[in-house]
């Protein structure tokens, strides 16, 4: 039986970021992420196709690809129109809500995260089961990312 999704594959997640360095380094560092290609920066004039696919009159920005086996991240810099508006790190605001990642020590990748320029919002239990640690902490651009250490067999059987 073939599935209207066959041959679909997910690139990357993206995100908008304020400092591509800054993230650069806290995403590799913190998170083991391996640093790939950059865009270098692009100026798209008014009517042109990406301002169009952005929604933007024109634009200035640049991208750069990070990697890692289970997953890639496109990190976006606009420079202009300069970024605006309140970050919505709320958990019940609509939209993506962040990152999770499953770790040997959860308590010891949040203080590195936090080392690298994250800010810790919650350090204890998971919320669903209460038996595994369960860290959040902002990115330098208020991006949740969660942090849980689920052993093997447990993580198995919660994901089937």
């Amino acid at each position: 039986m073939t599935s209207s999704h066959d041959g679909f594959q997910r690139l990357a997640t993206a995100i908008s970021v304020s400092d591509l360095d800054r993230s650069t380094r806290f995403y590799c560092e913190g998170l083991g992420f391996k640093e790939g290609p950059s865009s270098g920066v692009h100026t798209a004039p008014p009517g042109s196709e990406i301002a169009k696919m952005m929604k933007l009159p024109s634009v200035r920005f640049q991208s750069r690809y990070l990697s890692r086996p289970d997953g890639n991240l496109e990190m976006v810099q606009i420079y202009e129109p300069a970024p605006f508006g309140e970050r919505k790190p709320e958990i019940n605001c609509v939209g993506a809500k962040g990152l999770l990642f499953n770790c040997p020590d959860a308590a010891a990748a949040a203080a590195r995260l936090v080392e690298l320029g994250g800010t810790l919002i919650y350090g204890g239990k998971d919320g669903a089961s209460g038996a595994f640690p369960s860290y959040f902490v902002f990115d330098p651009d208020g991006i949740r990312i969660q942090l849980v250490s689920v052993p093997p067999e447990a993580l198995a059987a919660m994901t089937g």
